[in-house]
């Protein structure tokens, strides 16, 4: 279980122990967050909703994939065509699934052809903590921020020496291994994970009986040194395998994937007052037709093609004891290449930008402003900016402004793709977000965000028409996202509770009609228990009705899910979890035409030391 702070303000209890006994856990109570800003801060200095979810929820959650654990977080509304390794996507408060900036240990991992980031092949095994931000974050991260960004750190730390080995399966013939080994001191530290996951899945589409199985191993390592003035840090992710899926025509395929990052970390303090930070990146995601398929030996040789190179510079200089200044310049080249039910390009892309962000705070005020002024070689110059700050009222009460715009350049997959459109234009929006918290004591903490969003030039896929065979993609002039944002969460004894709730009103202001795959209404909640050597929680989903695509008059139903889960140690070294998905078997649609799982046993045998 987590607890989410619905305001940048809350503070994020990390842990699963009772709120009488925070003292005692090993996790700060007010975690450092570096995704929601330029440098650490505490959560409670964040102007914008932020989200952090730990290991030990990641692993207490009982959630098999990343789409699993992300969409019992309301305001995350996730949607699968069809079970494991098929393609997911994610809509924060309303916003397109291609509008969310998805990073790896800091890295862009949005794919340059669809722009939409491989959240499917992601595993759970190797990721120490995830953490989201709702709301534009274009002006600290460039294009494609415009929703919020989601930021996966995996396993990369140790001072002494770690050892995992686990074994599990369930349901559809699944299994899986993992195994890592991690060891350090001061000076230099060290480790590698692998895991690995194989299952027959179901029928993914509802008008074929054909299963659709899922492969994937995903490697994980890192080397770090401590140098005199700093630090440098190497890492190493990469995620392979095979997808299986039923085609348009009905038929059996299969796809190989290979997503990959390396990226250099430095970091160094230069002066009392002046620290600088490198990051340099290699993503490369490679998805390719299987041709040795013998199911389906005729497939066409379809590929798909993103390699990007990243630089950023980033110095922080210390102005005064209650202001910091962070300016930086960041340089991405970005290569795509397609070739999809007979369209090609090859694409070639330079982006530049400047930033610079300024923390200032006095007493009980902080402010968070942040500029970036980026150059793309394909659409032009374009200003992002973020203005946001919070006042404590009093120590168990803030209140939090926030007010910021973004842009999302097209990606060539929208311009030259099936049903591509090389005439679009960038989308951009602007949204304000205000909250209130309160925290109040052993009775838990309430917190109540509103927010509007207005997209500009919005791009939606438009249906086969006669003057458009493929169908095409196009500008919508205006979309507004407006809703409410409630949450509670409390602990009482060994008990945890956590309810949240989203109204929301997503719309296209000049047709008037509800953006597709978003509800205007959803619930979760959750109720874990915990005693010495065991735990054991149960998670709620109720999602609202939504249209499905822009060109159908198709309605997903609405629906509630149920998940549980149950660990115990079974001596120091090891544990044993069962977690049951969509415990009462409830058939649900995230996309019409798609099945989703029906009630899925899974258990996993973990030793640690």
């Amino acid at each position: 279980m987590s607890f989410r702070s619905t305001l940048p303000l809350a503070l994020l209890l990390t842990g699963l122990l009772p709120l009488s006994a925070r003292a005692e856990t090993p996790y700060p109570l007010n975690p450092i967050v570096v995704t929601a800003t330029r440098t650490p801060l505490p959560l409670d200095a964040i102007p914008q909703p932020t989200i952090v979810i730990t290991r030990k929820e990641i692993r207490e959650s009982g959630a098999t994939t990343v789409p699993g654990l992300l969409r019992f977080y309301a305001g995350l509304d996730v949607a699968t065509s069809g079970g494991p390794g098929q393609p997911s996507s994610i809509f924060i408060r309303g916003a397109n699934s291609a509008q969310t900036l998805v990073l790896i240990n800091g890295v862009k991992v949005n794919g340059g052809n669809i722009g939409e980031p491989p959240l499917q092949n992601l595993l759970l095994d190797d990721i120490q903590r995830i953490v989201i931000v709702e709301g534009p974050t274009a002006a600290l991260y460039g294009s494609d921020g415009i929703g919020g960004v989601i930021d996966i750190i995996t396993r990369g730390s140790a001072r002494r020496l770690h050892a995992h080995v686990g074994v599990g399966g369930g349901r559809f013939r699944t299994t899986d291994e993992s195994a890592g080994i991690a060891d350090g001191n001061g000076t230099v530290q060290a480790g590698a994970d692998v895991s690995h996951e194989q299952t027959d899945g179901f029928p993914p589409q509802t008008a074929s009986p054909l299963s659709a199985g899922f492969l994937n191993t995903t490697l994980n390592a890192f080397l770090r040194f401590r140098i005199p003035t700093g630090s440098l840090e190497l890492r190493q992710w990469q995620s392979t395998g095979q997808t299986d899926y039923v085609d348009f025509n009905l038929e059996p395929a299969s796809e190989d994937y290979n997503d990959r990052i390396l990226s250099l970390a430095a970091k160094s303090r230069l002066t009392s007052g002046w620290s600088s930070e490198w990051l340099i990146s290699r993503y490369e995601n490679v998805l390719g037709q299987n041709q040795n398929d013998v199911l389906n030996p005729n497939q066409s040789p379809d590929f798909a093609l993103t390699r990007r190179y990243t630089a950023d510079w980033q110095n922080n200089l210390v102005l005064s004891g209650t202001d910091l200044l962070t300016a930086g310049i960041s340089l991405e080249d970005e290569r795509t290449a397609s070739q999809v039910f007979g369209t090609a390009y090859d694409e070639h892309t330079w982006t530049r930008s400047l930033y610079a962000e300024n923390d200032w705070h006095w007493r009980r005020f902080r402010l968070l402003a942040t500029l970036r002024h980026s150059d793309n070689e394909s659409f032009g110059s374009h200003n992002e900016w973020n203005l946001g700050g919070n006042v404590f009222l009093t120590p168990d009460s803030r209140i939090s402004v926030s007010w910021g715009s973004g842009f999302r350049a097209p990606s060539a997959e929208d311009r030259f793709g099936f049903g591509g459109n090389p005439l679009l234009a960038p989308e951009s929006s602007h949204e304000v977000d205000l909250g209130f918290h309160q925290e109040m004591g052993t009775y838990g903490h309430f917190g109540i965000d509103l927010f509007e969003d207005t997209i500009r030039n919005l791009i939606v896929y438009l249906g086969p028409t006669a003057q458009y065979p493929e169908g095409i993609n196009e500008n919508i002039d205006r979309a507004q996202i407006k809703g409410v944002d409630l949450t509670y969460g409390a602990g009482f004894g060994p008990w945890r509770i956590r309810a949240e709730a989203v109204v929301q009103d997503p719309r296209d202001l000049v047709s008037g009609t509800q953006l597709a795959r978003r509800s205007r209404r959803s619930l979760t909640a959750s109720l874990h228990y915990q005693w010495p050597g065991g735990y054991a929680g149960v998670e709620w989903l109720a999602s609202g009705p939504r249209p499905d695509s822009p060109y159908t008059t198709t309605i997903d139903p609405g629906y509630v899910v149920t998940d549980a889960v149950a660990g115990i140690d079974l001596s120091r070294h090891w544990s044993l979890q069962a977690s049951l998905v969509n415990v009462f078997n409830v058939a649900y649609t995230e996309v019409a035409g798609y099945n989703t799982e029906g009630r899925a046993l899974f258990f996993h045998v973990l030793w640690h030391y």
